[in-house]
């Protein structure tokens, strides 16, 4: 066979091999994605994704802004439909157009991920007691294409996201409270990789007498991390005239938990929303605000970089009646999960908010026409009436303010809703006098009920007490 019959048998030969060898993306075009991705996320993640779909020829050159708009959100769909991972539906029924587990995991094929051991550091602490027993699980795992779950055995399970940085390894640390008895093996997994590893495991036994965490004092639970929340209690309220003195030099606030639940303060690890004391959201494992620092709204782009990634610049509601001349509502940065749903703006009080009556505390939301309720007269003197009027209003993703006094007294309330001196609750800071004591603190926070309320006493002023603060109603007039 002569030389130039080789040459072009070689040359078909090669052709053939690179026409059905599998492609990969460049090394260096390959993301690192270590989260689920959709529209409106931000971060040095989003670039990398941005990166790898302009390589596959899905997004145009320089669109890699580090912002997942509507141009990334084709382009994955451009992506997915292409590689076979979905082609139809919506990011939120099918995944169409977001980067999830199966997303991540066909790219990291795509990238020739996959194989490989995994080294994970992983221990637990304590790993046998008495229910309501709490573990603290803490470990490392490297930072790859994959995310990773903490599996605790009972049902439930941790998402561990890492933002890779500058280094190789992430660190992670959790807790979670096992509430029935029995043994838990708790797995370390690697995710969006089928099939699933197993990266480490720890056997946790819990046991004697099942709990649900019921308390009626913050020393019932299971540690520090918790506050005793109350579901229902009782109490005494005083009057206090405007400038702070009591009507009754004699008369002592009270407050006691008649039945509550022990629940996670703000910056303890979670597992759910349902872990966190009432307004937190469980936020990448840990209980949050989802009320943030302050924005101005001035420029959206700026704005959102400010509030940081996950969280959206969002305006505040404003005064229940608005007047010429009066500023604009400000603004916070809310988490995403909040501020994307349904929101509305009503003045009024939480349905669990007890209304002080002659004949004991009254839920709001239970309180009637013509029942007695106790109001004030002109001076501020403690006096029985009757209720006039009710409200009810329905709420979709309000805000509300957790007011919390010096003596311990604390209230949900509308940002709006009036005080008994001619202010709102909204505009009442730390340091500030109200009702005989000092604001303690005024966080916003999320409202879980589906409804506000409020009540208008007969007299001359309207004002009754809910929570053993003295407030004004938004019915008078």
């Amino acid at each position: 066979m002569n030389t130039s019959l080789l040459a072009r048998i070689s040359f078909t030969t090669l052709a053939l091999l690179l026409a059905f060898a599998p492609v990969f993306a460049s090394a260096s075009a390959c993301p690192n994605l270590y989260r689920n991705l959709s529209f409106g996320s931000r971060g040095q993640d989003v670039i990398a994704l941005q990166t790898f779909l302009i390589a596959e020829g899905d997004l145009a050159a320089g669109n890699n802004t580090g912002y997942f708009g509507r141009m990334t959100e084709a382009a994955v769909k451009s992506w997915q439909a292409k590689n076979g991972v979905v082609s139809s539906g919506t990011a939120a029924t099918t995944g169409y157009g977001a980067v999830g587990p199966r997303t991540r995991a066909k790219i990291a094929s795509v990238c020739g991920g996959g194989g490989g051991t995994v080294s994970a550091n992983f221990s637990a602490t304590p790993t046998s007691g008495a229910a309501p027993f709490g573990v603290s699980f803490s470990g490392s795992v490297p930072i790859t294409l994959f995310g990773y779950y903490l599996q605790y055995g009972d049902g439930t399970t941790n998402s561990i996201e890492c933002n890779p940085g500058s280094n190789s390894r992430c660190t992670f640390n959790f807790s979670h409270i096992y509430t029935n008895v029995g043994t838990y093996t708790v797995k370390l997994t690697e995710a969006a990789k089928p099939p699933v590893a197993t990266l480490a495991t720890v056997t946790i036994t819990v046991t004697g007498a099942t709990s649900n965490l019921s308390c009626t004092s913050d020393s019932q639970c299971p540690s520090s991390n918790y506050k005793c929340e109350a579901i229902s209690g009782y109490g005494t309220s005083c009057a206090y005239t405007s400038s702070g003195q009591p009507v009754d030099p004699n008369c002592s606030s009270t407050s006691v938990i008649t039945q509550g639940v022990c629940k996670l303060k703000e910056g303890r690890s979670c597992s759910t929303s349902a872990d966190c004391t009432s307004g937190m959201l469980c936020h990448a494992g840990v209980c949050t605000n989802p009320i943030g620092k302050v924005c101005n709204g001035a420029s959206e782009a700026s704005e959102e970089t400010k509030c940081g990634a996950g969280w959206r610049c969002v305006q505040d509601c404003g005064a229940p009646v608005s007047y010429q001349g009066e500023p604009a509502p400000g603004y916070h940065c809310m988490l995403n999960e909040q501020a994307s749903k349904p929101r509305m703006c009503p003045q009024c009080l939480a349905g669990s908010s007890m209304i002080d009556t002659p004949a004991g505390n009254v839920r709001v939301k239970d309180l009637q026409k013509g029942m007695s309720v106790w109001t004030t007269d002109s001076d501020l003197h403690r006096i029985s009436g009757i209720v006039e009027v009710t409200s009810k209003v329905s709420v979709s993703n309000h805000t509300v303010i957790r007011l919390t006094l010096s003596d311990g007294r604390n209230i949900f309330v509308s940002p709006g809703h009036p005080t008994v001196d001619g202010r709102t609750v909204g505009t009442l800071t730390v340091g500030d006098t109200y009702d005989g004591a000092t604001v303690a603190s005024a966080e916003r926070v999320p409202y879980t009920e589906d409804a506000t309320y409020d009540l208008l006493p007969s007299g001359d002023t309207g004002f009754y007490w809910a929570d053993g603060i003295l407030l004004g109603s938004t019915l008078k007039k």
